[in-house]
């Protein structure tokens, strides 16, 4: 229904205009302006961007499935729902102007999972980019970058059950690689805007400190139960 009736949200009216580079800048979303020049410019044509996002985004769980050596259709079945139902997905189904940006994100975070998988420092140098350049299209793909990194430790646990000398360095290398990419998004972020003079008008909207604790721990887990749950409102 979304693709070929393309139903309007207010973000893609906003966006019927075209969309502004500028704009993405101040809102931390550089990946998406250099999107904008290089890829598609007017993400508000029905199909071409959502079907693209779509595939890329199955691409993703592709490549997903085969790097953690997932053989069985049982475990296939059970992968794929919480994998195109992943919150950062499923709240932005509605958000055409989104859903190329999630795709490019989804298969540049499993492609830097695999860089980094290999250990060695050219390739996690390129994961670490990787990381920066998925969080710079929509800020929250960090959580689908630190899950899927998250999901590799946890079938390397899985197959030796225990905690190994290799299974440490992976993961020191995982930290590494995602902190070292987020240390890169913000550098950027912040050289643009410098050079362009620009302010950012975006994240400080949401950055609410005084909710860290146990408190957006709880609200995380309701919000999940909901979302997998059928009963969240973009399902209504």
């Amino acid at each position: 229904y979304e693709l070929f009736n393309f139903t309007l949200s207010m973000d893609e009216e906003l966006s019927l205009a075209g969309e502004d580079i500028y704009v993405n800048i101040q809102q931390g979303r550089w990946g998406q302006a250099l999107r904008i020049l290089l890829l598609m410019p007017d993400t508000t044509a029905p199909i071409a961007s959502i079907g693209t996002g779509f595939a890329l985004y199955a691409g993703a769980f592709v490549l997903l499935a085969r790097h953690l050596n997932i053989r069985h259709w049982g475990s296939l079945a059970v992968a794929a729902p919480l994998f195109f139902g992943f919150p950062t997905l499923i709240q932005s189904i509605a958000f055409a102007d989104l859903a190329l940006a999630l795709g490019i994100g989804a298969l540049a975070a499993v492609t830097a999972l695999m860089l980094a998988d290999t250990l060695r420092p050219l390739a996690i140098v390129a994961a670490a980019f990787l990381v920066a350049f998925a969080v710079s299209l929509y800020q929250s793909l960090l959580f689908f970058v630190a899950i899927i990194f998250l999901a590799d430790l946890a079938r390397g646990l899985w197959s030796t059950m225990r905690i190994s000398r290799d299974l440490l360095l992976r993961a020191v290398v995982y930290a590494v690689t995602i902190l070292g990419g987020l240390a890169l998004y913000a550098l950027v972020n912040a050289l643009l805007l410098k050079t362009l003079n620009l302010q950012l008008l975006y994240v400080t909207q949401f950055a609410n400190p005084d909710l860290l604790g146990l408190g957006s721990v709880v609200a995380s887990l309701q919000e999940a139960a909901s979302l997998y749950g059928g009963t969240a409102p973009p399902f209504l």
